[in-house]
């Protein structure tokens, strides 16, 4: 909190088991600064399915009303974490913003922390998130979250239980026996307060036998009042209360309050159970039709009151079994949580609309189903895509057609093609799209069918046919514009400017800035997003790095901030593989590792991060990368498409080089889809004719197949023309692999370039051949220095090595670097390579003959 006055603010992460005394933590600091800085609650809550933004909307209105406003006009989370932010900026009192029970939170939520957390240190802020340890498994999305703020603003402050000292002091005055007390709740804190106040019975086997024992002796009207409490998640409002059991109930509130059962909400207003998990036990105790009629009446009073909060009327609709009012308010309820970046959520919703269906199918037409079931799977496949969403998309077919629908069943068609490429099934992928083209081929000109033709002009441009693509795309935009489909028209545009770009033709660009503006002009975010995906993909095929840098990083950022993940993580991979060619091997790791750490992506959305570390590996530990690479080049020969296939190819024969094995060269110089080079731009062709050319092949390049002039200048003998043009690119792995083909001089300054870079296991193949070993005996200065100097460890992997000698585990080291095991992992390995060495003992023998570590 002294570091948030001083405008330098941090996160702080309040941990422990349930009933630990997180509340009571929390709330005793807030007392003790309360005359010093501006205290915020909000808290999340256990729905059905969770409120997107749930703890905003508790103190939206105290930090700006402008931010409530916001909220309920449905803005997107984007904008509303600019004014939240805005308005944290412009006060000039410290806040302390409590963020209660996060582990119950939202997708929306959690990228409200991660945006926050990312830039309290310039903030008079300091931000509390409490969760519960016991229900924070190893895939929770908040441990992603919590990884995603870096360690030196993010606090961690694990609660212990009480120690039998603290239940003697506790149990002093009730007659308890201490030891007993501790042995039966093991020291948490709830637990030992509930048992003490039951100090006339014997100890309950349970908390939930304490609650409920104290619940038994309440009068029949406070138990009512706190029947009607314990159905509602989170708080209620005094008003709501007063409305279903009248005004009485605030005689009994009060009992409720004083007895310590019921608190004062951090909402004005509100009352809420002391703990979440007295909550429970009393709703869990109550009789099936008693719950299921006070959700009923909390229900009517509000949709008298309160639509606007769809996820939690929905909830107590479910609860309730009213079928109508779900499948009334289910989509709205989704509808808000999608518009807020809570796809999950959203999808959550959908779901309960069609569990309430399922139940009464009388209650719901086959269109409604329909339509239910196209809308979850659009939601759920926005975060996973596997067979209960491609199902989805069968069940909406099928009840569309029952009712005629044509547009529908070709607009589902036409999803299910785009779910199997991203599963890397093209041949499915085409056969659906075929079936979405000729069920409206008769029919007359449409929206869905100009989406159906855009789309097949962007598989064409996929499978790098250019000409095709080009041709489908205008007859996509020439129907788009007589129907009125903009979005469809920007589609078109962004094909037709991908596929001129790939054939260097300058238009390419002009196009897909025209369909990116337009996208951001009117707000297709989806379309912007694949601009950006487009131009740094094919820029860096055809190494114009400064442009694919910039899209690529531009991208990035709009892509984050709409929530784009699926197109956000193919991204990041295609930025981890502009900076392998850049020679940032650290960042390239840096980043493609995140995106592997992330396991509910399709194998299309990982391809960009896989290829990048592969290369990595290659260049600096060689044929560890031999899997890999094998499982690579397996993928995209069932992808089938050019821009994968040459690619994949190209590092199995990089890999056949670096192994010296003559019967994987073969193989790979034998190749049944070397045609796939016919179809790829000249830059992708070129690289891959550079290396048949190391591995010996005597054949030319394919009759009338243009080659970029760098890899030509090479193959030719024009060492120093390559070099140079390698250089004007920017691209510094490629320069020093021309250099070491040319006279001793050049093979010198190749090397050290590579040694530099930390391609380590390139320069041992290189010192390891004929020349190389001359070189050494002739030039014995350079390589001294450079074994002392040029080690190649980045400074991630020197601070790793550092942790290493101190004897830690990966995981210890995991935990002390806030990064994931793998990326530690993969960090250690190429540690161990660099130095030579077999075991980490040995690693770290090495580093301190070296003078790296203190002996």
């Amino acid at each position: 909190m002294a570091r948030a006055t001083t405008g330098a603010g941090c996160t702080v992460a309040i941990t422990g088991e349930a009933g630990i005394g997180k509340t009571s933590v929390i709330h005793a600091f807030a007392e003790s600064v309360a005359g010093e800085a501006r205290v915020l609650w909000g808290a999340s809550e256990p729905l059905q399915t969770a409120r997107p933004l749930g703890p905003l909307f508790d103190f939206a209105n105290a930090l700006d009303p402008a931010i409530a406003t916001a909220l309920r006009q449905g803005q997107t989370a984007a904008e509303v974490f600019e004014a939240v932010l805005d308005a944290i900026q412009r006060t000039t009192q410290p806040i302390l913003m409590v963020l209660e029970d996060v582990h119950w939170a939202d997708e929306s939520t959690l990228d409200f922390i991660r945006f926050l957390g990312r830039r309290a240190m310039r903030l008079r802020l300091c931000l509390v998130i409490t969760f519960r340890s016991d229900e924070i498994g190893a895939e929770h999305p908040l441990r992603l979250t919590l990884g995603d703020i870096s360690g030196p603003h993010l606090r961690r402050i694990v609660l212990p239980p009480l120690s039998i000292d603290g239940v003697k002091a506790l149990a002093l005055r009730s007659g308890r026996d201490a030891r007993a007390l501790y042995a039966t709740t093991g020291g948490n804190p709830f637990f030992v307060t509930e048992l003490l106040a039951e100090s006339d019975r014997e100890l309950p086997l349970s908390v939930q036998d304490a609650v409920l024992a104290r619940v038994s002796r309440l009068s029949h009207s406070t138990r009512k009042i706190i029947n009607l409490v314990s159905v509602v998640p989170g708080r209620i409002e005094r008003s709501v209360a007063r409305a279903i059991l009248g005004e009485t109930v605030e005689e009994g509130l009060h009992a409720c309050l004083q007895m310590g059962l019921l608190v004062d909400a951090e909402e004005r207003g509100c009352v809420r159970f002391r703990h979440e998990l007295a909550r429970r036990a009393v709703e869990a105790a109550l009789d099936p039709d008693l719950r299921m009629g006070l959700h009923r009446s909390v229900l009517e009073c509000l949709l008298r009151t309160e639509r606007s909060d769809a996820s939690r009327v929905l909830h107590h609709a479910a609860a309730a079994r009213d079928t109508a009012c779900v499948l009334e308010i289910a989509p709205h309820a989704a509808e808000q949580a999608a518009r807020l970046g809570a796809h999950k959520q959203a999808a959550g919703h959908y779901r309960t609309a069609l569990n309430a269906a399922d139940e009464c199918p009388e209650n719901i037409t086959p269109s409604v189903r329909a339509q239910l079931t196209e809308s979850w799977s659009y939601e759920a496949g926005l975060a996973k895509i596997d067979d209960d969403v491609i199902a989805a998309r069968h069940r909406a077919i099928g009840l569309w057609r029952g009712v005629g629908n044509l547009e529908k069943v070709a607009l589902n068609l036409r999803w299910l093609s785009r779910l199997h490429w991203y599963r890397g099934e093209r041949t499915l992928s085409n056969q659906f799209l075929e079936q979405s083209l000729a069920t409206l081929e008769h029919a007359p000109a449409s929206e869905e069918k100009a989406w159906g033709l855009s789309v097949r002009s962007q598989m064409y441009m996929l499978n790098e046919d250019n000409e095709l693509a080009v041709d489908w795309g205008q007859r996509a935009q020439t129907m788009a514009e007589e129907v009125c489909a903009f979005e469809v028209t920007v589609h078109a545009l962004n094909t037709m400017g991908s596929a001129l770009m790939r054939c260097g033709d300058a238009r390419g660009v002009e196009l897909l800035e025209r369909s990116l503006a337009l996208s951001l002009e009117h707000s297709f975010h989806e379309q912007a997003a694949r601009v950006y995906t487009n131009v740094a993909s094919i820029g860096f095929t055809r190494f114009q790095l400064p442009l694919a840098l910039r899209f690529a990083l531009e991208g990035l950022a709009f892509d984050q901030k709409y929530d784009l993940d699926s197109w956000t993580y193919y991204l990041e991979g295609v930025y981890a593989k502009i900076e392998v060619k850049r020679g940032n091997f650290a960042q390239a790791i840096e980043v493609a590792q995140s995106v592997l750490d992330v396991e509910s992506l399709t194998p299309l959305m990982r391809i960009p991060a896989r290829t990048a570390l592969a290369e990595i590996t290659l260049l600096t530990e060689g044929v560890r990368a031999k899997k890999e690479v094998a499982d690579l080049y397996a993928f995209s020969v069932k992808m089938g498409e050019p821009q994968y296939v040459v690619p994949c190819l190209t590092l199995a024969m990089k890999l056949a080089w670096i192994s010296g094995n003559s019967a994987e060269a073969e193989a790979a110089l034998r190749t049944e889809y070397l045609d796939k080079a016919e179809q790829v731009d000249e830059w992708s062709a070129g690289e891959l004719y550079l290396w048949r050319h190391l591995l010996g092949a005597s054949d030319p390049p394919v009759a009338g197949r243009k080659i970029a002039a760098p890899f030509a200048m090479q193959m030719a003998g024009d060492i120093d023309g390559a070099a140079s043009a390698w250089r004007a690119l920017d691209a510094p792995v490629f320069e020093a692999l021309a250099l070491v083909a040319g006279n001793e001089t050049q093979l010198a300054r190749g090397i050290e370039q590579l040694e530099a870079l930390g391609a380590i296991a390139f320069t041992n193949k290189l010192r390891e051949s004929p020349a190389g070993r001359a070189l050494a005996k002739g030039k014995r200065g350079p390589y001294a220095a450079a074994k002392v100097s040029a080690i190649g460890l980045t400074a991630k992997e020197t601070d790793i090595l550092h942790r290493i000698a101190l004897g830690k585990s990966n995981i210890e080291i995991a935990e002390d670097l806030f990064r994931s095991v793998k990326t530690v992992e993969h960090h250690t390995s190429a540690v161990l390579g660099k130095l030579g060495a077999k075991t980490r003992h040995e690693a770290v023998a090495k580093a301190r003959q070296l003078g790296l570590v203190a002996p």
